[in-house]
């Protein structure tokens, strides 16, 4: 395991992180680093939605969502509620893919 290179504690997290995990050695071999960062949480009946991404050492975010469903059925109300809080993420998606972090 090695420690994380001062050259990376310069590298301020992405505004929109809400959790950032340490630095990670990616390749075992000290010359490749990144973390992963959490952001937005988001649910409702059935679904979570969480907008994460990978911060390389150079800074640059690589962003995704990830979405968790439950087994539960939803009539129409609820089905608009998931589309929702599905729209809201890809909007935030958009929104920080044309923010500074890229």
């Amino acid at each position: 395991m090695h420690s994380t290179p001062a050259e990376l504690t310069h590298i301020a997290a992405p505004a929109d992180a809400q959790h950032v995990e340490p630095w990670v050695d990616e390749n075992g071999d000290g010359t490749t680093w990144g973390r992963y960062v959490r952001g937005t949480r988001r649910s409702t009946t059935g679904l979570e939605i969480v907008v994460a991404g990978w911060q390389s050492a150079d800074g640059t975010v690589e962003r995704h969502a990830f979405a968790s469903a439950t087994d539960v059925a939803l009539n129409a109300a609820a089905l608009r509620r998931l589309a929702a809080v599905a729209l809201n993420a890809a909007e935030e998606l958009d929104r920080l893919d044309e923010g500074a972090d890229q």
